[in-house]
């Protein structure tokens, strides 16, 4: 329509116009592109955003400036079924020390419950008995080849059907269908067995409850030794 008038006014050839139309289509072709693939670009962009934090937060983690005499804390292996916490002293980011001196057995079968003010490092602590977090001093002596599961505040809800929601980060057990039943009935999830071989983004359906309640899911089919829930 745009170059019709100098078509036919014998200002452009044929050829000519059939080349401004195959330009006019590799154009609009090009800018679908972003269309077609916005999703995707949002996605990469998201995942370049978690890395670059990523990075950020490990670069941050200087040693030096979080415990002067560069300790780290040592975990080491208990000569029974108890965990002994011996002079561990834990130290936030800041280089604050939040937790001095502290000696602490905890027998097999033992509930030990950490309770405190906000900001006295209770989540530091965590994560360090976890493995997460080594800037301290002291030792930490866990069972030998004792299986340690690590609940967060806010349980990681993978991509995929309900089942693989289930069963994350479970590979060295036989779980049976029987097993999953019991498990979601005793946590008050059994109206979503039905559902568990629907694939959804779970991760925006289930509640922060429902969450929540996955975890013990995955503590009654994966029945650790130790349990550290933060």
């Amino acid at each position: 329509m745009l170059v019709a008038p100098k078509y036919l006014s014998g200002a452009l050839t044929l050829g000519a116009v059939m080349q401004l139309a195959a330009a006019f289509v590799s154009v609009q072709i090009a800018f679908n592109w972003f269309i077609d693939n916005s999703l995707r670009v949002a996605e990469w962009m998201a995942s370049a955003n978690r890395f670059d934090e990523l990075v950020e937060a490990l670069e941050s983690l200087d040693v030096g400036v979080i415990m002067e005499e560069k300790e780290f804390i040592e975990f080491d292996v208990s000569g029974d079924d108890t965990i002994y916490i011996e002079d561990l002293a834990v130290a936030h980011r800041n280089g604050r020390v939040v937790i001095a001196v502290a000696n602490v057995v905890i027998p097999a079968g033992e509930k030990l419950l950490m309770a405190g003010p906000s900001g006295t490092g209770k989540s530091t602590l965590v994560r360090a008995l976890a493995g997460l977090w080594r800037w301290g001093s002291g030792r930490i002596l866990l069972p030998q080849d004792a299986h340690i599961a690590f609940v967060p505040q806010k349980p990681y809800i993978p991509l995929g059907t309900l089942r693989q929601v289930m069963l994350y980060s479970i590979s060295d057990k036989e779980i049976t269908e029987a097993m999953i039943e019991g498990a979601m009935q005793r946590c008050g999830l059994s109206y979503l067995f039905k559902h568990l071989d629907e694939e959804q983004r779970w991760d925006q359906t289930l509640s922060g409850g429902e969450r929540q309640r996955t975890a013990f899911v995955r503590l009654l089919l994966q029945r650790p030794q130790i349990i550290i829930i933060g």
